[in-house]
């Protein structure tokens, strides 16, 4: 099936966002999604500020500062930049919807029988049709669903 998968859909389809639904054994559903969480958003920005940060200072000249005025500058740098990535992370983890809405996920969840799996993908209108057809060849079902509202997609 991954081969099918890749084989066919790498080309021809964008794929949005994607989540994969599961119920399992013990009767609940697991949910692996694409969305930013709010552990993620701000643990990538505080990476992402820790080394663009430092290397402004460096351009701005701070290695050329006099002995240890040098490394405290880096290390204020440093603290600085990774409190305003995390701070921006966490925004953005918190007010832009990335991916699907949860409650759309744990509905599908709970309508699955043990063991079984669902795929949810976000694709544009007109590859709609290239994805059933590589699912036909599966003998997987295929919901089409329209979103509800702006951001949200289902």
């Amino acid at each position: 099936m991954n081969d099918i998968l890749t084989r066919r859909l790498s080309d021809m389809v964008d794929i949005g966002h994607a989540a994969i639904v599961l119920r399992s054994q013990e009767g609940y559903p697991l949910i692996l999604n694409n969305n930013v969480t709010l552990r993620e958003g701000p643990i990538s920005g505080f990476m992402i500020g820790v080394s663009i940060l430092p290397l402004g200072l460096i351009q701005a000249g701070a290695l050329e500062l006099p002995g240890a005025w040098a490394v405290m500058v880096m290390l204020v740098g440093i603290l600085f930049g990774g409190v305003i990535g995390a701070l921006v992370g966490y925004g953005i983890a918190t007010r832009i919807n990335f991916g699907f809405r949860a409650q759309l996920l744990n509905d599908l969840g709970a309508q699955l029988h043990i063991g079984e799996a669902s795929l949810v993908l976000q694709a544009r209108p007109a590859q709609v049709a290239a994805i059933r057809e590589v699912f036909k060849e599966l003998n997987a079902c295929v919901e089409d669903r329209k979103p509800h509202s702006a951001g949200h997609t289902e």
